[in-house]
């Protein structure tokens, strides 16, 4: 009696332990997944993807500044000294302006290398302003058409002479909108040593509109 319990307690023990083999190992949770970080964890891209800090679509200060000097250049065209014009003569007693290929009563032929009608005008214009501020430049009937030809109604003011150093600085307001900064010397004008009495400071606004950056304010210092 006491040989079968025996056999049949070994018997349950081999089954038992067989049972327990086939069972699976538990999984390790310890182990890092490499999908869906957490804990704060960066998603480090296997470097195909070229995130965008935001700042990729700032112009850089040089192209900034080159902006600037290119709508004052464009303003004072209009406010300042006319674009520069072909050699011309103003006949008296005709009133026209004769020039060499033809002549006009209202003033002489634009002479610029890119800029050769009105619509390039507007369009050179609308690069650096808005187009709100690029029609009321153009309803100043200062530059006109003829035989297919931009011309001007040759005049200047010149600048202001109380008016010293300038002094310039970008301040970027955020990623679609500058400031460019013009610091301008007010002076007593005397010739020829004038004296500093103040300063005043004008704020170019630079923005992103649509695809481009144009200036949205914008006024000459001088």
């Amino acid at each position: 009696m006491k040989k079968v319990l025996a056999l049949s307690l070994a018997l349950v023990m081999v089954l038992t332990l067989a049972a327990c083999g086939n069972n699976p190992a538990p999984a390790n949770n310890d182990q890092p997944s490499s999908e869906n970080p957490s804990n704060g964890g960066e998603n480090i891209s296997d470097g195909d993807e070229n995130p965008s800090d935001g700042n990729d679509i700032m112009p850089s200060d040089a192209e900034i500044a080159e902006a600037y000097n290119s709508a004052r250049e464009a303003l004072g065209w209009f406010y300042m000294s006319s674009m520069p014009a072909v050699d011309y003569d103003f006949n008296v007693e005709s009133g026209l302006f004769t020039y060499d290929g033809g002549e006009s009563e209202r003033g002489p032929k634009v002479n610029h290398p890119t800029i050769k009608t009105l619509a390039d005008l507007e369009n050179y214009l609308q690069t650096l302003f808005t187009d709100e501020f690029v029609e009321e430049l153009l309803s100043r009937d200062q530059y006109f058409d003829q035989g297919g030809e931009l011309h001007t109604t040759d005049g200047a003011r010149g600048s202001d002479i109380t008016k010293g150093e300038e002094t310039y600085e970008i301040i970027k307001d955020n990623e679609l909108k500058i400031i460019y900064r013009v610091t301008v010397e007010d002076t007593d004008a005397e010739y020829p040593n004038p004296t500093v009495i103040g300063h005043t400071v004008h704020d170019m606004v630079y923005e992103k509109i649509g695809d481009k950056w144009i200036f949205t304010s914008f006024e000459l210092v001088r």
